[in-house]
């Protein structure tokens, strides 16, 4: 791999861990040799499924709590007013510091 790809060893072994943790290649034995073998995870949904739940979706509710307690901070101290009803899925902000 390598050689193939023209990165170091260290390189291909973060990238084969990293593979391995999200699901997407599991490590197989291998007749002779003392080289490691992998198959690769051909369930594409169930890794888009568990790169969701794993990944994605505990930064986006991290994101979402920051970004409320912003909006409450700002909110106290009178910096922003917020506009319900502007928009059906939302809140539009605007400054009062004209």
């Amino acid at each position: 791999m390598v050689r193939v790809l023209s990165i170091s060893k260290a390189s291909v072994s973060t990238g084969i861990r990293q593979l391995i943790s999200w699901g997407a290649i599991k490590q197989v034995w291998g007749q002779g040799g003392r080289r490691d073998y992998y198959e690769a995870n051909h369930n594409i949904a169930a890794l888009i499924r568990r790169s969701y739940f794993d990944y994605i979706k505990p930064k986006l509710t991290a994101f979402g709590r920051s970004w409320s307690c912003s909006l409450q901070s700002l909110v106290k101290k009178g910096r922003w007013v917020l506009l319900h009803g502007k928009f059906p899925h939302g809140v539009k902000i605007e400054s009062t510091n004209y």
